[in-house]
């Protein structure tokens, strides 16, 4: 049970360092996520990004000082989150943001992903051509997203008893 608990660990931990990161924590290890296509459709945050929003603070740092942030998706931001302040927050995928699609890798090919760890996808070669294959098709997206979960649900759900249920799921209690 530890070493279940120290791989999810690990693999949300570096859900944040890119694409690499996530591949090589995936296919480093015996666990659900088995290809580049599974991670980008899934990554327990990539495809599930459709649909949700992020406050200042998890994206602020990258407008107007990320050069792959297309620079009118930048202004737009500044709009929600003027000066320093962290109160405000943007969806996740701007342009449908209340709909489960496959608009969200249109947006990264667009240089419009919120988050650097989603924007990693489309500037990482190795999964690129899922992002393409995803914005072009969103049938593609949909299958590859359901086995994905379905993947993802036979990790083996935890309760208190033998896990831990978090208040705030980023921090342990």
């Amino acid at each position: 049970m530890l070493a279940s608990r120290l791989l999810v660990t690990s693999l949300l931990a570096r859900l944040f360092g890119g694409v690499v990161s996530i591949v090589s924590a995936a296919n480093g290890r015996s666990c659900v996520w088995v290809s580049v296509s599974c991670v980008v459709a899934c990554r327990l945050k990539a495809g599930a990004h459709t649909i949700g929003a992020a406050s200042c603070g998890f994206f602020g740092y990258r407008v107007g000082a990320d050069a792959a942030m297309d620079p009118a998706f930048a202004d737009q931001l500044r709009g929600s989150c003027p000066g320093a302040a962290a109160g405000g927050f943007a969806f996740l995928d701007a342009a449908t943001p209340l709909r489960f699609d496959n608009e969200y890798y249109r947006n990264l090919r667009a240089g419009r992903g919120l988050l650097a760890s989603d924007q990693a996808l489309y500037a990482d070669a190795r999964s690129r051509g899922a992002v393409d294959r995803y914005a072009a098709d969103q049938g593609a997206f949909f299958r590859d997203f359901a086995a994905a979960m379905t993947r993802l649900g036979r990790v083996g759900v935890r309760t208190a008893e033998d896990g831990e249920v978090r208040r705030d799921c980023r921090f342990p209690n």
